[in-house]
Formats: C-alpha cells, structure tokens, sequence
C-alpha cells in the first residue's frame, strides 16, 4: 500500500483529469466511483483493476475483499482532502478505482452463442445516463448482452457506471460496426 501525501504524486496520474473521456479511451481505462460501485468491479472478476485510490474509511470497507486476493490491484491510501484534491470533485465518497478495459467480446459471439439469449441492441443512444440506465434494466430482467450501435455512448463512463449500479461492469457487451446489418 502506498501513502499519498501530495496532489502531485505521479503514482496518482489516473485519477487526474476525470472528466477528459478521450484520454481514458486513448489509454484503454475506465475509472470507477464509489464503495459500492469499486466492490461490485472487484467481485466482477470481468476487468482487471489497476488501482484503488481510497481514504481510511473506504479501505476498511473494502478489506474482506482486498484480504482474499492475491497480487490485487495497487493501492493508494490518501486523506479525503487530498482525493478531493486529485479528482477535483467529492461524488466518490473517497473510493475510487481505475480499471483496464481489455478487449471487448465480438459482437458476432455475442450474436451465436448457443441456447436461448435475450440481448438488447441500442441505436444512437448518446446520453450516458439512459446507456446506463438500460444496462441496470437488463441486468435485472436476465439479459446476457446488450450491443451497441457506433454512436452510442460509452458503458464504461463513470457516469453510466454509476447510473448502472454496475451492470455495465457485468453485462458483456460489444460495439457493432456495421449497424444495423450486423445484427443478423
């Protein structure tokens, strides 16, 4: 566990500039808010997490998890004041998470997999809230997968993180390029 005493510790440099989307894209991370939000990506076991930017109270909350994992990710112990200072909001609750994305299941395997599946598609949904939204919805009626046409907004947003409660964490989805007619 490493201590951050300063805003400008580079080990920090994820959690910098939340709000710049593109740059979490270019670098193939997401960033996830919250205890509850930061538990349910650590049970997913769908993404590897990174780090965990957390303040006393939140690791606490978070030990019984953190115990039972070997070579989890790095974590980054601040006072909420100096978390506040990095994000440059207080929504967190003083847990925080950068995940790595991976690669994306192809939409294509989500299309043929075997047995009957219920899978969503959404078309041009730009707002990450209703992205975010939906995800909850089909995480609760049993979908398997949600496919997304290209101008559709990012399920891995913070913002449609949060809205999720997670689902977008657990849910696989894919992009499809060739819209609609990839759909089969």
């Amino acid at each position: 566990m490493d201590t951050i005493l300063a805003l400008s510790d580079p080990r920090v440099a994820d959690y910098r500039d939340l709000k710049d989307t593109e740059r979490c894209l270019r670098q193939g991370l997401f960033v996830v808010e919250g205890r509850i939000l930061v538990r349910r990506l650590l049970q997913s076991g769908r993404f590897r997490v990174r780090s965990l930017l957390v303040t006393e109270p939140a690791l606490e909350g978070l030990r019984d998890l953190l115990d039972s994992r070997a070579g989890g990710p790095r974590l980054l112990l601040a006072t909420e004041a100096i978390v506040r200072g990095i994000v440059g909001y207080t929504f967190h609750r003083g847990c925080l998470a950068v995940g790595e994305r991976g690669v994306e299941p192809a939409a294509g395997a989500l299309i043929e997999a075997p047995g009957p599946r219920l899978l969503l598609a959404l078309e041009n949904l730009a707002d990450p809230d209703n992205v975010g939204g939906i995800f909850r919805n089909a995480r609760a009626f049993g979908a398997h997968a949600v496919l997304l046409s290209p101008g559709c907004a990012d399920p891995l947003y913070r913002k449609a993180i949060r809205v999720s409660m997670g689902g977008s964490l657990a849910m696989p989805f894919a992009r499809l390029g060739d819209w609609p007619a990839g759909l089969g």
